[in-house]
């Protein structure tokens, strides 16, 4: 995104996004970190997800208020779903990364 200057902004306007439901899939590292972190500061609850628990744990302290739940998507899908519903009480989005 670039301004009339054709200096990158860097703060972003998604409406809509407040308190709605994301989970974010490989959501400890890369882009699934930094859309976490785009629709936190949106005001969107996120969930995130990673086979990677070290990252995990880091993204979940940078995150701050969001469930980081350790899931390979290839077989431990239901387990975050599960926490999912039970924290965030429903989904509004998916982020598959």
């Amino acid at each position: 995104m670039s301004d009339q200057n054709n200096e990158t902004v860097s703060v972003l306007n998604l409406p809509g996004l407040q308190t709605k439901r994301v989970a974010i899939t490989a959501g400890a590292s890369g882009i699934g970190f930094t859309i976490a972190q785009v629709l936190r500061d949106q005001g969107a609850r996120v969930a995130i997800c990673d086979a990677d628990g070290a990252a995990l744990e880091k993204a979940s302290v940078e995150l701050g208020d969001c469930l980081a739940v350790q899931a390979d998507v290839s077989d431990d899908v239901d387990a975050f779903f599960d926490q999912v519903q039970a924290r965030l009480g429903g989904l509004d989005a998916l982020i598959n990364n």
